[in-house]
Formats: C-alpha cells, sequence, structure tokens
C-alpha cells in the first residue's frame, strides 16, 4: 500500500464551503519546497455547496466525499484513504510557509514522537484588519510570542493545534483517531490520548502555517467563542469519566529484564497500579462545574482590570469575548452527555512508554512509568497521567526541565550536557520520579 522506497507523507485536508481560502492552502504544498513524488494531498469534501471541489481539481490531489458532517469525521475519513506514515493535517484556511514539512519532519522522525506542532500565526490576507490583530496579539500574548499553543500551560494543554499538525501514523492509529463525538476541542482530546498512550509531543517552531480567518466580523468571532465554551464540557466530561489503560500487561517483565547497577540485575520496583490486573483501571475523577467556569472566570477578570488601567480597546474587546466564552461555559453543563462507561486508552509497547537514564557512575534508572513528556523549544514539560500533575519545581516555571537533564532519554541526540547530573538525579529522586 505504501511506497517503500521513498517517506511518504499524506496531507489530509477537511473542507466545507472553503472556496475562498481552498487555493492558497493547497499553492502553498507544492510550492513548500517538499518532493512532490513523496507527497499525498486529500481533500474531504464535506458536503460542500460553492466551488471548493472545482478549485481543488486544478491541483494533482485526490478527492474524496465525506457526507456525513464534521472536521473529526472528515479528518478520520481521509487518514483511512492516506499512505503515508506521517498524517498530516490542515484545515482549509490554513497556509504553510515553504520548509513546513521538512521542518516538522525532523521532529516527528525522533525516537518515540507522536505529534508535532508548528507554529500558527494569524494571517491578514483576509482584509479584515481590526480582527486579525486582535487575533494576533492575544494569541502572541498567550504563548509567550511563540505562536505555539504547546506554550499554553491549562488543565488541558498541551494542545495539538489540528488546524496544522502532524502525527505519527502509529500513534494516531493505536488510539483510534479523532473522537467523532466531540464537536469541538478533539484536537485536545486526540493529543493527549497520544501522550498518555506513552508517545512524546513535541513542538517543531521553524516551521510557519497562517490560518486564515473566515468568518464575517465580530459577531461570528464572539459567537465562535461562545461555541467554544459552550462545547468544552463535552470534554471534560469525556475525560471525567473511569480510564483503563490497557496494553500495560507485560511491563513488569520488561522491567525486570534491564540490568541495573554496573551489571548487576536486580528486582525493580513495579508501582502498585501495575500490579492489580491485566486491563489497569485509574478511579473517576470528580467534575466539579465551578472548575469548568474558573478558567473563563479568570479570563474575564484579567481583561476588565487591563481595560481599566489603560482603557486601550484591544481590553475591551478582550473582556467581549471572553464574556461570550465565559456564558457557553455556564450553559454548557445542558448539553446532553455524549460519553459513557469507561474512557479506553491503548498503550504503546514499553520499548516506546518507558524511559531510562543512565547517571555518570554506570547506574541505571527507569523513569516512573506514568511520566509523560512534551518537549517545547528548548524545555519539556513532564506530566503525571496519573492525576494529570503537570510536574515542576515552581508552579510558576512550568518549564522546569530543560533539554540536558533529559537528554539521556534517547529523545536529544542533539543536546549535550551532562555538567549537573548529580543535582539531575536528586531531583528526580526528591520527586519520586525513578523506579
Amino acid at each position: 500500500m505504501k511506497n517503500s522506497s521513498q517517506t511518504l507523507i499524506s496531507i489530509i485536508i477537511p473542507a466545507y464551503n472553503a472556496e475562498r481560502t481552498i487555493f492558497r492552502t493547497l499553492d502553498s504544498i507544492y510550492k513548500s519546497g517538499f518532493p512532490k513524488d513523496q507527497l499525498e494531498v486529500i481533500l474531504v469534501d464535506n458536503n460542500s455547496s460553492d466551488e471548493t471541489n472545482l478549485i481543488a481539481e486544478r491541483f494533482p490531489i485526490k478527492v474524496i466525499h465525506e457526507g456525513r458532517q464534521g472536521r473529526s469525521i472528515a479528518r478520520n475519513t481521509g487518514s483511512k484513504q492516506a499512505q503515508g506514515d506521517y498524517l498530516f493535517f490542515l484545515d482549509a484556511d490554513v497556509y504553510v510557509e515553504p520548509g513546513y514539512f521538512e521542518e516538522i519532519l525532523k521532529v516527528l522522525k525522533r525516537t518515540g514522537i507522536g505529534a508535532v506542532q508548528g507554529m500558527i500565526i494569524p494571517s491578514d490576507v483576509d482584509g479584515q484588519e481590526g480582527i486579525n490583530q486582535y487575533r494576533y496579539r492575544t494569541i502572541g500574548e498567550g504563548t509567550s510570542e511563540t505562536f505555539c499553543l504547546m506554550n499554553l500551560m491549562v488543565r488541558e494543554s498541551p494542545m495539538i493545534n489540528s488546524a496544522a499538525c502532524a502525527y505519527r501514523r502509529e500513534a494516531f492509529e493505536l488510539v483510534g483517531g479523532f473522537d467523532e463525538a466531540l464537536e469541538r476541542h478533539e484536537d485536545i482530546d486526540l493529543a493527549r490520548r497520544v501522550s498518555y498512550g506513552g508517545y512524546t509531543l513535541a513542538s517543531a517552531e521553524k516551521a510557519r502555517a497562517h490560518v486564515i480567518y473566515h468568518g464575517e466580523g465580530w459577531p461570528s468571532y464572539f459567537m465562535r467563542s461562545f461555541a467554544d465554551g459552550y462545547t468544552k464540557i463535552d470534554y471534560n466530561r469525556k475525560w471525567s469519566l473511569p480510564q483503563e489503560w490497557q496494553g500495560m500487561e507485560g511491563d513488569d517483565e520488561y522491567l525486570t529484564q534491564h540490568e541495573f547497577d554496573n551489571g548487576a540485575e536486580v528486582e525493580v520496583s513495579i508501582p502498585d497500579f501495575l500490579k492489580k490486573e491485566k486491563v489497569k483501571s485509574k478511579k473517576k475523577e470528580k467534575f466539579n462545574r465551578l472548575n469548568y467556569v474558573w478558567w473563563a472566570l479568570r479570563d474575564l477578570t484579567l481583561a476588565l482590570v487591563g481595560f481599566l488601567k489603560t482603557f486601550e480597546s484591544f481590553y475591551l474587546l478582550l473582556f467581549i469575548n471572553h464574556s461570550f466564552k465565559l456564558t457557553g461555559r455556564v450553559l454548557g453543563p445542558l448539553r446532553k452527555p455524549r460519553h459513557f462507561g469507561k474512557l479506553i486508552i491503548p498503550m504503546a509497547a514499553a520499548d516506546i512508554r518507558l524511559k531510562k537514564i543512565t547517571l555518570k557512575n554506570g547506574q541505571k534508572y527507569f523513569l516512573k512509568s506514568t511520566l509523560r513528556f512534551v518537549l517545547l523549544r528548548r524545555s519539556l514539560y513532564v506530566i503525571d497521567m496519573n492525576g494529570h500533575k503537570i510536574l515542576s519545581g515552581d508552579s510558576t516555571m512550568p518549564n522546569f526541565f530543560s533539554y540536558a537533564t533529559f537528554h539521556h532519554l534517547g529523545l536529544f541526540e542533539e543536546f549535550k550536557g551532562d555538567k549537573d547530573e548529580d543535582m539531575i538525579f536528586q531531583l528526580l529522586k526528591y520527586m519520586e520520579l525513578l523506579q
């Protein structure tokens, strides 16, 4: 099915009435510099009634039709038709800069990486200057000018934004692709499942994509924020269900097969949750509706304070926008639940999930098996999926760990430096990250 002699990437574009933007999207792909003989482009027409398909036919792409409405459905349909080992997802209002695909692949090909996110920058090509200036500033301030949403550390992050991203096919298929029951926030959900499954999420900030706002003025922008808040309940309800982590029944054998302490084979301490049964379970997290609106209420307050201090129109618009989002979150619990039972999370093979470090004295240690890693620039986030805790020595410094700290994991071959290794060991031991 795949071309075994070449690296083939598949670019999947869900499209619904995208005649205003689809030419720029497709044109940027073929002008990106990526070898055309290693490129597969699939446009999934999701019931367009305009000239989207006529424009798409001007390019050497595959057009398929998906009658069930929904961007997650369209993306999954495209992925089933794709032949590449690497699945790229682009929205029909996004265009990429030259070198985008090469920069993503540099990171995605590294050991254990499951998904990669580049920079996504609001574009000003649509003539809606006021909205675009607002979007640029909002995203820039929220991501420390990285324009990478993985830089946002909130409860549901890290986020691989499906507007422009890439997944290793094996990781995408392991967890079953996008959740078609989620109307929004499906990209945060997919990234979290891939991360929990044992793959590392990463950014490639030399890969730059631009997104065009395709709405009609401020009313549609604010209503989008309302919809974002209103549908967030679906994601939160899903992740408050009891979880079953499947595929870890061989971990104890895998761990005890490895040598420790300069060649002396020892019995490795296995976490209690690994000893329970073949299908591992995680207790249901309590869902608190007050916590559900907290982030929106906090953002609303900060916007009001900013306006009272500066009287800038930006903060007034920010306040209005957060008011719509907060209203959506308050009304969200009225939605009917879409997920029931248990949340099944398949786990990748042990050699992908279980990370081992080697100290200067030759001692080797496995890190705690519930840890998951997110690479961002020259730092990384460490998440304990048992409780979804973001680990940090200081709550104000989520980027607590440097690449030097974890270059032993085999993920950071190009980064050197272990002068602080003794400190690293004490840090890991103190935080109970070593087995």
